[in-house]
């Protein structure tokens, strides 16, 4: 009987030192899953949502926290840029969250945006779900099992020089993890998808862009981030890749300060700040298919299905081009002028100047020739320098 005693006590003593599971009883509201939390000791309820990039409140929320020191001005690091579920870019504001406390697990120094509107959702996003370890959703019992570690998570820290400086949010202290068995299982089996080769899994944590682009780059070979326009040709054929969580991923493709990112749950693109969190999908190889698509035929010519995604130099258009092979070059500017009459019909066209082949030869300066698709209006007056940059679509000659 004393044997079976000290069994039982060693059994009950087992969870302090292995996983403990914490099953989490939620709520349906409004038709989604709402689950209690605690957020700098106040009292709230969020919406459990693996699409949004980070924790987000209202407005209402967020005056509320500061006026009873739930918020303080130190915590409000900047602005941020996120798009809604109309594909509209709003402006909303980067706070710091010392804690969430979700059923006794702490979650430290936590992302979060307060979105410019009164009347909005909380969310419950990537910022504070990717600390919680292994977490499993309950559709039919509408749970939340969380499997982890330790009751206090922590792998952030806030960074200020000045007031300046505010809006360099939240910093990661770890770094990237060194290429190790578990890594180069990622990339084992690689899926092609016409030049672009996809690797078979995702990195197994979510990291902010900066250790993202620097984990790829671990892996060795050319691996690296897969741009805008490969991510979103990756979230269309997701089914047949495999692998995805329904979460946020980064791409390498950057606007100003900010850089861009997609919701694999519903393929809404959104701009975001480097210091959040996010899942990795490496590529390598190019994606010159993408941009040749199904070509447009012009009287003479083909036309390739998009733009170059990025604005280039001159010389960059004429090398990418030439780079996509059988043919492929920069139109000449009559080219070009009648891919402009012909916009509508060809499709993917943005306003803006695109390169042309053509240059003038004016008094021994070779003047760049260019046309801007949203007024018509053709420049061949040597106004553009060897680093200016326009768009580009890519023609070769039918025959």
């Amino acid at each position: 009987m004393r044997n079976i005693y000290l069994l039982l006590f060693l059994l009950s003593c087992q969870p302090a030192i292995g996983l403990s599971q914490t099953v989490i009883q939620m709520k349906k509201e409004g038709g989604v899953s709402v689950i209690p939390c605690k957020v700098n000791g106040l009292s709230l309820s969020f919406i459990f949502d693996t699409g949004a990039s980070d924790v987000s409140i209202s407005m209402t929320e967020a005056l509320f926290m500061l006026k009873n020191d739930y918020l303080s001005k130190d915590d409000i690091l900047g602005t941020n840029k996120y798009g809604d579920a109309t594909g509209a870019i709003s402006e909303g504001i980067v706070i710091n969250l010392k804690e969430i406390d979700i059923a006794g697990i702490k979650l430290q120094n936590v992302a979060a945006t307060i979105v410019k509107n009164a009347d909005a959702p909380l969310l419950l996003g990537q910022s504070a779900i990717s600390k919680l370890g292994n977490v499993q959703l309950d559709l039919a019992a509408n749970t939340l099992t969380i499997t982890n570690k330790e009751k206090t998570y922590s792998n952030t820290s806030v960074t200020r020089t000045n007031s300046q400086q505010r809006a360099s949010v939240i910093k990661n202290t770890l770094q990237p993890k060194p290429l190790n068995s578990k890594s180069s299982s990622m990339i084992e089996n690689p899926i092609k998808m016409g030049g672009l080769i996809i690797a078979q899994n995702d990195f197994p944590d979510s990291m902010t862009w900066s250790e993202a682009k620097k984990a790829c780059f671990s892996l060795g070979e050319g691996w690296r981030l897969p741009t805008k326009r490969e991510l979103n040709e990756i979230y269309r054929h997701k089914d047949e890749i495999g692998g995805f969580t329904l979460a946020s991923y980064w791409s390498s493709s950057e606007d100003d300060s900010w850089v861009w990112g997609q919701h694999f749950n519903d393929g809404l693109q959104y701009i975001d700040v480097r210091g959040h969190y996010a899942h990795i999908r490496a590529v390598r190889g190019n994606s010159n298919s993408l941009v040749i698509g199904n070509p447009i035929k012009l009287g003479r010519l083909f036309i390739a299905q998009q733009d170059f995604e990025e604005k280039l130099t001159l010389d960059e258009a004429k090398s990418a081009c030439t780079a996509l092979g059988h043919g492929w070059r920069l139109p000449t500017k009559e080219e070009l002028n009648e891919m402009y009459k012909h916009m509508e019909e060809i499709g993917g066209f943005l306003y803006d100047k695109y390169w042309s082949s053509s240059v003038l030869d004016k008094l021994n300066y070779d003047d760049k020739c260019n046309q801007d698709f949203r007024t018509g209006y053709r420049d061949c007056y040597g106004r553009a320098s060897d680093n200016t940059i326009y768009y580009v679509r890519a023609v070769r000659t039918y025959k």
